[in-house]
Order: C-alpha cells, then structure tokens, then sequence
C-alpha cells in the first residue's frame, strides 16, 4: 500500500488528539526541552482505496526536570565560631544532604539552611570544603556545589615579655607581638 503517516500528542487514553504539525515520516522524536509526560500516537492511513486508517497504540515519553544546586558563597570565619550556611536545590529535586571534607558538625545535614561548627582539628586555622548533594530526578543524576570555609586560628598566640618599670620613668612602651602583626602600647 501507499501509507501517510501523522503523529499527535493525546492523553494518557488517547483521547483528545491534536496534530503535531509537520510530522509525517513513520518516526518521530519528541522534543526533550519540557519536563513532564507526553503521550503520542500515530494514524496511519492507506492510501489505496476503502483501506483506510489505523490508530497506534499510546506510547509515552517523560522528560525529567535538571536540577541546580547551589551551596552559596565562600566564608571566612573565626575557629571557633558556628557557621551559619544556606544552599538552595532547584528544577527536579528539592532535597538534599550537606558533607564536610574535614572534621566539623552540621545542625542538620538535611537541612539547606543549618550551622556547620568547625572541628578541634581546625581551630587553629584551615580550610574545609562544605558539599551540599541534591537527591536525583528520575534520570537526572545527583547535583553538587561546594563552598569554601576558611578558618582563621581561634588562637590569636599573642606574647608579652613582662618588664618592669619605675614609676618615674618616662613613656615606657612594652610591645605586644602577635600572629597578625604587632601591636604597641604606652604605659
């Protein structure tokens, strides 16, 4: 025979067809750029006399939501402080799971919004890479992003030398020494 062919997206039944204008060839690929399901069928008709058409059957096609995943921006902080942090997870997922690449504890690792409190090891100063993981979309895999914490010493390590002074000596000028600079001070 001499067939033609017309693709149509429907409901999940088939019911309420409409016409994919200018698909005409015995296959047919869906466009991939909206999530959701789409139903499909194809009416072939012969062309030959009293042969008429036939209906396919429905097919399906889903087309999974991409996910973003943002952990926010990079923190400087003290050593010894409680890190407020808020990621955001967006498109197909809206869940997901914080983790540290050094010692610390999170409020809630589920949480997007939660504290990260910086271990013992990094009181005295580091860094450490916070990674906030999306849960997957179907096909869509998994997502991360990460953001880095950098933590100054909780210890400042200042040092005074005692000295000793008479009380009529004139402007005697003890010096404090520390990691971040110098510091004096008259007495």
């Amino acid at each position: 025979g001499n067939y033609t062919y017309q693709w149509y997206s429907c409901d999940s039944d088939g019911s309420n067809p409409v016409i994919i204008s200018g698909e005409t060839n015995t296959s047919f690929t869906p466009p991939t750029s909206s999530p959701g399901t789409t139903y499909y069928i194809v009416i072939v008709t012969d062309q030959d006399a009293n042969c008429g058409s036939e209906t396919s059957n429905v097919v399906s096609q889903t087309v999974d939501e991409s996910i973003t995943v943002d952990a926010g921006g990079d923190q400087t902080v003290c050593g010894n402080v409680v890190v407020n942090i808020t990621g955001t997870i967006a498109g197909g997922a809206s869940t997901g799971t914080w983790s540290a690449s050094a010692a610390g504890t999170f409020g809630n690792t589920t949480d997007l919004s939660t504290t990260f409190t910086p271990g013992a090891s990094l009181l005295g100063g580091g860094t450490v890479d916070l990674t906030l993981t999306s849960a997957a979309n179907g096909t869509c895999p998994a997502e991360t992003d990460q953001l880095t914490l950098t933590i100054n010493s909780a210890d400042a390590g200042f040092s005074y030398t005692y000295s000793e002074y008479c009380s009529d000596e004139t402007n005697p000028i003890p010096t404090i020494t520390g990691d971040v600079g110098a510091f004096s001070s008259t007495t």
